[in-house]
């Protein structure tokens, strides 16, 4: 069966070639001879700095470069642009989802306690908390997607992939430069950056910079801006550089966003007695995306600050080197959501959490130019998690609605030891085994509390009686409990230089996410979800390298995957879904067919579903409810459903062209991008509700700039067509809102550098 898939895969890509372009993700340029051809690319996705032609990875890399010339803000703003990646802006609690491969992270209370499948890494540090996605970016030098489970050497819970974000560094040399820019919906974006040297040793570099969007919607229940955020970025960093032998960089970062995200309730609930029937789409919902409206009677809002410090070191021992990555991080959040997105008081829910984390990973390498390269390692991290979460009901409890008070704790201590070597056999082949063993442990608690909302009387039932307003109708017992996991991952990757320009391979990996604990309903922990993959591909350059072609084709097996839930009784957990495969094939392209002109671009195809799993859910021929109604939920089995968020194709098309005019710089940019329709929920796939549609988009961008760099000024469109869409939806107690996509912006922006 596998051999079968990978041999139509492998057809895929070959058939592909003839329609797909992918991104060049670096700026050409010409040799010494005046040759135009394409930049090298190096990548860390193998903890080494190497060619993204000779690393046996799924891999792209976007340059500090490339997000300017693509107005890359955010990750979500690489949504469409990276093979196999998924993004969404931001849904509630300042998260949004990011899935690679078919596989994402969960949203909202379900993922307060929950690891995310794609791990992020910022400045080599792993980050816990799902904000990475939202985050402004600011003074990055790259960003690195890496796809497939990254088991062996960035193997905490990266099942799916890992994101590797990593800031500018600090050198000698002085630079400076302010910017700024302006776009619709009155978004501002300004600030300065500043680096140069404060002895032969020491470096200092100090980044400042502050958003602020209004938003794109307005509430008509009390006329608020809906979808703004402000964001303030802080950042300095020190690089001491004693020896040649020896670095250090030091690097403190300040954080601040809030948000007020707008959700749409995507069934119509009737205002009298708040009834409706979840799982049929309301009538209205193209003209409300259209105009741009929202109704909820409370505004939801995020606040999160985040407080890092990085110390990154690296010794040079001549055969071998010693590299060691600290971090620290505190997460401060403050978060409320209307749930049901309507004037009436029906559900709402709010959540202080607070994060702190601490990690090291120590690494020893080996330096020397033999036929063995090798890695050896170790892992340290901890965290402790604190949440005060309150959920409101109006309607449940016969009428005088629930408010529910949740107190919950987790600690986490995990370690890691990992190696991975390469042996060349040949001149042109070499193999590589991996490997990781981890150790995590988990200690959670909780304590619950619900209170009435207004006085009355309960009829029957266990909870039988008469309750003044505010009065506590249920104290559940504290419960705490621990929970450890291990796991080894392998790693056996087989690669063969087959000519100077073409490399191939063929890689075997394991991955593992540890389990946990759910804040709402505690005694229902989950277990750890695993995947076995299996890939192959092929990077290429071809005519002087102005051509690069690369291709991979991957079978992924999950086991016990972790999704998301929504019970009857309006709880959200997590919990594990049975077995899923995800296959499928991409292809990745650039071409600098002239001095000017580049033409890049991807495609994309997968095929991911459920292959054994039972999910409960509300079943689609509920009818009309009530809200706040609690209603019985059945067995689906769920086999042969899709994965949410796993688009059959993606593909994307990007031609850039710049050249001299005049005594200026001129280029110009335009990018479309194409992504099918998707599931955004594992069970009812017989009803429209949780279906986001098929899209594309284009994004155009004028330049203007200094030939020796100093200034540039650029006007841009993004979404310039006013596609619209469904682009993240959701349940809660069976009742879906949805999050919608930006409308068509333009923008100007400015540099100065000095």
């Amino acid at each position: 069966m596998k051999r079968s898939i990978i041999k139509r895969a492998i057809y895929l890509l070959g058939a592909s070639v003839a329609v797909a372009a992918a991104p060049a993700w670096a700026q050409d340029a010409a040799d010494d001879d005046g040759v135009w051809a394409l930049d090298e690319i190096i990548v860390t996705a193998q903890k080494r700095a190497e060619n993204q032609q000779t690393v046996p990875i799924s891999v792209s890399i976007a340059t500090a470069d490339f997000m300017a010339k693509n107005d890359i803000r955010t990750l979500e703003d690489l949504n469409g642009s990276v093979p196999g990646f998924f993004a969404t802006n931001s849904v509630a609690y300042n998260t949004a989802p990011v899935s690679i491969r078919g596989i994402g992270g969960s949203t909202g209370s379900a993922a307060f306690m929950s690891d995310a499948p794609v791990a992020s890494y910022v400045d080599g540090v792993y980050v816990a908390r799902t904000v990475i996605p939202t985050t402004n970016l600011q003074d990055v030098e790259s960003i690195q997607i890496l796809r497939g489970p990254q088991g062996t050497l960035y193997g905490r819970n990266s099942t799916a992939g890992a994101i590797l974000l990593t800031t500018k560094r600090a050198h000698q040399e002085f630079e400076a430069e302010v910017f700024a820019g302006y776009a619709r919906f009155d978004e501002i974006n300004v600030g300065a950056i500043v680096n140069g040297a404060l002895t032969d040793t020491l470096s200092a570099r100090a980044v400042i910079a502050y958003s602020d969007k209004a938003g794109f919607g307005v509430n008509v229940n009390d006329g608020s801006s809906v979808n703004g955020s402000q964001d303030l970025t802080a950042r300095l960093s020190l690089n001491f550089e004693p020896s040649d032998a020896v670095s250090f960089d030091l690097i403190a970062e300040l954080y601040h966003r809030k948000a007020q995200p707008g959700l749409l309730a995507l069934s119509t609930i009737e205002a009298g007695g708040g009834t409706t029937n979840p799982y049929i789409l309301r009538p209205d919902l193209d003209q409300i995306i259209a105009d741009r409206e929202y109704s909820a009677l409370e505004a939801n809002r995020s606040d999160s600050k985040t407080y890092a410090v990085t110390l990154l070191g690296e010794w040079d021992l001549d055969a071998v080197s010693v590299h060691s990555i600290t971090g620290y991080r505190n997460l401060d959040f403050q978060g409320a959501q209307d749930t049901d997105n309507t004037p009436l008081f029906l559900f709402r829910n709010e959540a202080p959490i607070q994060s702190k984390q601490f990690s090291q990973e120590l690494r020893l390498e080996s330096n020397n130019d033999g036929p063995f390269s090798w890695i050896l390692g170790g892992f340290y991290f901890a965290e402790t998690m604190n949440i005060s979460a309150r959920v409101r009901l109006a309607r449940s409890l016969a009428g005088l609605g629930v408010d529910a008070n949740v107190v919950s704790e987790q600690k986490t201590n995990a370690v890691a030891i990992f190696g991975d070597g390469t042996y060349e056999l040949t001149e042109k082949l070499s193999l590589t085994l991996g490997w990781r063993y981890s150790y995590e442990q988990k200690t959670f608690n909780t304590d619950r509390f619900d209170r009435t909302i207004t006085a009355g009387t309960v009829p029957g039932g266990p909870f039988a009686g008469t309750y003044a307003a505010g009065e506590i109708w249920r104290d559940a017992p504290f419960f705490e409990s621990q929970a450890s996991y291990k796991d080894f991952s392998p790693r056996a990757v087989l690669d063969f230089q087959a000519s100077e320009d073409v490399f191939l391979y063929a890689s075997y990996s394991q991955g593992f996410k540890s389990g946990g604990f759910n804040t709402f309903t505690p005694n229902d922990g989950f277990g750890p979800e695993s995947i076995t993959s299996y890939e192959i591909g092929f990077k290429s350059e071809m005519m002087d390298n102005r051509v690069r072609l690369n291709g991979a084709a991957f079978y992924n097996k999950y086991s016990d995957l972790q999704i998301r839930s929504s019970d009857a009784a309006f709880n959200t957990r997590i919990l594990n879904a049975g077995v899923a495969r995800a296959q499928g094939a991409e292809l990745e392209l650039s071409f600098a067919v002239t001095e000017h002109l580049t033409i890049s671009g991807n495609v994309a195809y997968l095929d991911a579903e459920f292959t054994n799993a039972v999910i409960t859910a509300v079943p689609s021929t509920i009818g009309v409810v009530s809200a706040g109604q609690r209603f019985g939920e059945v067995s689906q089995d769920v086999s042969g459903n899709k994965l949410p968020r796993s688009p059959e194709w993606q593909s994307y098309l990007n031609i850039s062209y710049e050249r001299p005019v005049g005594s200026v710089i001129m280029g110009l940019n335009a990018t479309y991008k194409y992504q099918d329709d998707v599931f955004y929920l594992e069970t009812n796939q017989d009803v429209n509700t949780f279906v986001g549609e098929a899209w594309s988009e284009i994004d155009l961008r004028l330049e203007i700039s200094d030939p020796d760099d100093m200034w540039e000024v650029a006007i841009y469109g993004q979404n310039v067509t006013n596609n619209r869409r469904l682009s993240f939806a959701a349940t809660f107690g069976g009742f879906p809102t949805g999050v919608v996509s930006e409308p068509a912006k333009w923008g100007i922006e400015t540099v100065f550098r000095f």
